[in-house]
């Protein structure tokens, strides 16, 4: 039996597991997920908490889910790994780093299978594929963030020097890279989709440039972790928790404004103060649910990791020198949760999102 089967399946027997984030809260499972966003919004916390908090997928799963933002991966692969949180949404690379230094940590939901990224360039500018960028200046969020070193793929694809054809600036998101592109200050932005779908829901027009290096859809954009030990002694639990984010996706996709609604009440905070305010939050939201829909896969399972891609992502992180030689794409995830975490009746979950009233 491989480990990614032995880490899911014995654990019936194993001894009950408490801990600071994961203990009995009013008869339930007490787990804190942190997210890696800086703050609540119209982006992927919105169907994987919002939604399912809102709407009892989680109480109906037994849990109460405490949800905590962060400053991005790093912070959230340092939570889990220092039992802060339970479970947690990162990047590839901090993951893949922490498993090669010793963390008992591991990928266990694909919940954003397509890769959502690419160029974006103005759309009346004269980019028009990668290759167009020499000499040009491109914008990424921060050097430190995990599309940078895809940016640099980019460049190395296209038959260019990355710092000597093509420069990188950090730009922010937002109406600073909004402001950096449509100013000329740099030609091109290497942000993610939900960004871009912000920007343009501002009014900036872009053409975003997907075919960026070779194989590129085969890269993971990210994933769901959870410690080991966590794993093994509660596997129930974290099948449970898939399949109460499965059904907030399902909902989301199938009503986005029933959706919206939701996440307004679960932070007031976030909620839109005009009509025209609304409306940009709901074409943000409908351009990024695409990205993390599952049903129309070679494997339509939520969260389901296809091997050969982990296998693709471990060697570009590798080759991209964010983690070093020798790492075991299998010892990075399991699919153990997935048959668990789908079973559930689809058309009931569509139903409900269909007929909701807010």
């Amino acid at each position: 039996m491989s480990i990614n089967r032995r880490l899911f399946c014995g654990a019936m027997l194993a001894a009950p597991f408490v801990s600071r984030a994961h203990a009995q809260s009013g008869g339930k499972r007490k787990l804190i997920y942190a997210a890696g966003q800086p703050t609540p919004g119209v982006h992927d916390e919105l169907w994987r908490y919002a939604v399912p908090n809102q709407m009892g997928y989680f109480a109906e799963e037994g849990l109460d889910v405490e949800i905590q933002f962060t400053a991005g991966s790093s912070a959230v692969v340092q939570l889990v790994v220092g039992g802060g949180a339970n479970l947690g949404q990162a990047n590839t690379a901090p993951i893949f780093g922490a498993i090669q230094k010793g963390a008992s940590i591991r990928m266990y939901c694909n919940s954003s299978p397509r890769y959502a990224s690419g160029l974006a360039v103005l759309a009346d500018g004269p980019i028009k594929e990668a290759k167009d960028i020499s000499g040009k200046l491109i914008g990424v969020s921060s050097l430190a963030s995990g599309r940078f070193p895809e940016a640099v793929a980019m460049v190395k694809a296209a038959g260019l020097v990355p710092d000597k054809d093509v420069g990188f600036v950090a730009v922010g998101v937002g109406a600073q890279a909004s402001t950096a592109l449509s100013s000329n200050q740099v030609q091109g932005l290497y942000l993610w989709n939900s960004a871009y779908a912000i920007i343009q829901g501002q009014g900036l027009k872009l053409n975003i440039i997907r075919d960026v290096f070779p194989n590129y859809q085969n890269l993971l954009d990210g994933g769901l972790l959870v410690s080991n030990d966590l794993l093994e002694k509660k596997p129930e639990t974290i099948a449970k928790y898939n399949r109460a984010i499965a059904k907030g996706m399902v909902f989301a996709a199938a009503n986005p404004e029933a959706a919206l609604d939701l996440c307004y009440k679960n932070w007031p905070d976030v909620a839109a103060r005009s009509d025209k305010a609304r409306a940009v939050d709901i074409a943000i939201l409908k351009a990024i649910m695409p990205d993390y829909e599952y049903r129309n896969l070679p494997v339509p399972k939520f969260g389901y990791f296809p091997p050969e891609k982990v296998a693709f992502t471990t060697d570009f992180v590798t080759k991209a020198g964010q983690i070093a030689p020798g790492l075991d794409p299998e010892t990075t995830y399991t699919n153990g949760p997935v048959d668990l975490a789908n079973d559930f009746d689809i058309a009931a979950v569509e139903d409900a999102a269909k007929n909701f009233k807010p």
